[in-house]
């Protein structure tokens, strides 16, 4: 039985990866001001809603102090 810091359910589904990926594209983008590429572009080239990208991004924005 998977206890409560088992995250490999959720390290193994593709939205996860995805998300996680268009989270490092954006940092990376916004450190080195990239202007021509929106979120909303990253999400659409790597086939992501952007329902699931926000459910990736607000359960760590909740425990962000």
């Amino acid at each position: 039985m998977a206890g409560a810091g088992d995250f490999t359910h959720l390290i193994s589904k593709e939205m996860f990866l995805k998300s996680i990926l268009a989270c490092a594209l954006e940092s990376v983008f916004y450190i080195t001001i990239v202007k021509g590429l929106q979120i909303f572009d990253i999400l659409s080239i790597i086939d992501l809603k952007p329902f699931d990208y926000w459910r990736l991004l607000s359960s760590f924005l909740k425990f962000d102090p």
